[in-house]
């Protein structure tokens, strides 16, 4: 197994490394992580996944289709809100993945994003994959490696994938995936990386939905084939309770999230721990119309993802399980589904009924199931 060098990582950073390297929980048996094989991409007429691929996973029945959104509509389907002119033909969903650690911030992007996801890398770390598809972001940074959810993330939005390369083991899975031609890797010297002098290395890796909408017509990548959709409604639901405030506790003073509900605009400021955190090009605290707390399991394996010994973790976004909506000021105890690959997660209350989202952007927190979220 190869383990990548980090000799552009400055001094002053490896006690911060070394201290994450000591808090990474290695409990249990290691797993060792397999690709989806690559296969076809699913027929825009089709309502099920190729069958290569429900070997394995699940395959939806009748009664669960895939909700999806032609790209001739006027509505944004990962957002709910009108799409002012964009033309979503001429577009695929982009997956950029983010850095999240105090170098890294504040970050580019994440205030245009139509949808966030935030999950544990190493130790108390955390990263984005941040979707881009009914927005545009000049800027999208720092730009870091890909993780082993993104073999799940990827296909789930059907999109085009933005990273800095990876540890070995992930890049060949990645390679040996569905994901594949999909893949823009900044290590494969794709063309649509720049460097910013603001930041050091690694943290200078930038991009623009522009600029990667640019690539993928060059490369044919554009398939004005309909995407999976949320649903989304402007009335609360009922059943719901007090949600002002979640907090997420990936690691004290260093990543914790806590979503805080605005009742004059009506959204959830973000901060971590008590710092507001920010977008690095309008100095404006970041927002969010929904929060979705997802517990989902998480696994370490035998991949080394540095040259200080870190894990990777393998987190099963696939199944079911428990989750917790936070829209209006409200929380809804849900249960969250995905039965297939190309299929977004459907959240259900106790009654089986849909807990729509409310029109407006949304972050994801992926935990695990043992985590003590505080909704207040």
């Amino acid at each position: 197994m190869t383990i990548r060098i980090l000799s552009n990582l400055p001094i002053r950073l490896f006690p911060f490394f070394l201290l994450i390297a000591f808090l990474l929980a290695c409990g249990g048996n290691d797993v060792e992580p397999t690709a989806r094989p690559i296969a076809p991409r699913p027929n825009p007429t089709a309502t099920n996944a190729p069958s290569s691929i429900k070997a394995n996973v699940p395959p939806t029945s009748q009664a669960q289709m895939i909700p999806t959104v032609s790209v001739a509509t006027n509505v944004c389907p990962f957002t709910g809100l009108p799409l002012n002119g964009i033309q979503l033909a001429q577009r695929r969903p982009l997956l950029v993945k983010i850095g999240n650690s105090p170098p890294e911030r504040p970050q580019s992007g994440l205030a245009q994003a139509d949808i966030v996801i935030e999950h544990l890398t190493e130790g108390a770390i955390t990263r984005f994959s941040a979707i881009f598809y009914c927005t545009d972001a000049n800027d999208i940074g720092p730009i870091r490696s890909a993780r082993l959810i993104d073999l799940e993330l990827v296909p789930m939005f059907d999109a085009i994938f933005a990273h800095v390369g990876g540890s070995e083991p992930v890049r060949q899975l990645i390679a040996e995936s569905e994901i594949a031609p999909d893949d823009f890797d900044d290590y494969g010297r794709t063309p649509i990386f720049r460097e910013i002098e603001a930041r050091k290395r690694p943290f200078n890796r930038y991009t623009s939905t522009q600029e990667m909408y640019n690539l993928a017509a060059k490369k044919g990548m554009l398939t004005n084939i309909p995407v999976p959709a949320f649903q989304f409604t402007s009335n609360v639901p009922s059943g719901g309770h007090t949600g002002n405030q979640v907090t997420v506790p990936y690691r004290p003073t260093l990543s914790d999230a806590v979503f805080t509900y605005d009742g004059q605009s009506k959204l959830y400021r973000r901060s971590i721990g008590t710092t507001p955190h920010v977008d690095a090009d309008t100095n404006q605290q970041l927002t969010t119309a929904n929060v979705i707390v997802l517990y989902a399991p998480h696994e370490t394996t035998t991949i080394v993802e540095d040259s200080l010994g870190s894990r990777s973790i393998k987190i099963t976004i696939s199944g079911s399980g428990n989750a917790t909506i936070l829209r209006d000021g409200q929380a809804f105890d849900v249960t969250w589904s995905r039965n297939d690959p190309h299929a977004l997660w459907q959240f259900t209350n106790a009654n089986g009924q849909m807990i729509p989202l409310k029109p407006g952007n949304t972050w994801i927190e992926v935990v695990p199931p043992e985590m003590k979220i505080k909704v207040q």
